[in-house]
């Protein structure tokens, strides 16, 4: 999967479900299994730049700027650097989520 913001591949981080796992309770072969009731709903994501880019280019590509604009784009938005920018996904810590039917979704599910 793709982040919607910058176009990086998304990197697996966790699931998540509802439910509880199995567990023992007891000591060794004598006690008592408990079995999952968990239900898987979906898988966590995170955009591998959500902290900022690889190069200068990777920069000036997520933009759609050449070298002269970009001057421009750092001075009007107050950056020092390329290294300042980051993907938009930064505003909810890059996180994405997939629910039941594997559609993507923002932020990390509750």
């Amino acid at each position: 999967m793709e982040c919607p913001y910058c176009g990086t591949e998304l990197v697996w981080d966790d699931h998540y479900g509802t439910g509880r796992q199995a567990y023992y309770y007891g000591i060794a072969a004598c006690g008592i299994c408990y079995p999952s009731t968990y239900k898987k709903l979906g898988d966590i994501y995170k955009c591998p730049r959500v902290n900022g880019f690889e190069s200068y280019n990777d920069v000036l590509e997520y933009l759609d700027l050449n070298e002269n604009e970009f001057e421009h784009y750092l001075y009007d938005y107050g950056y020092e650097s390329w290294e300042d920018i980051c993907c938009e996904s930064n505003a909810f810590n890059g996180h994405f989520y997939t629910d039941e039917h594997d559609n993507l979704h923002e932020g990390y599910p509750c």
